[in-house]
C-alpha cells in the first residue's frame, strides 16, 4: 500500500492574492490555540468561583 503524498500543495497558491495554503493551515492553527486558551480562560474563572 504506497502512496505519494504532494506536500508541495501547501506552497501553491490558492488563487486569493498571494496567499498559500501553508498560510491559511498556520492562521488556522492560530485561530484553534486562541479558541482554546480563551476556553480554557473561562473555565478557570467560572471553576474558581
Amino acid at each position: 500500500m504506497n502512496y505519494n503524498w504532494d506536500w508541495g500543495v501547501f506552497f501553491k497558491s490558492t488563487g486569493i492574492g498571494s496567499e498559500t495554503y501553508l498560510d491559511w493551515y498556520i492562521a488556522g492553527l492560530g485561530w484553534t490555540i486562541a479558541i482554546a486558551l480563551v476556553g480554557w480562560s473561562i473555565a478557570l474563572a467560572l471553576g474558581s468561583l
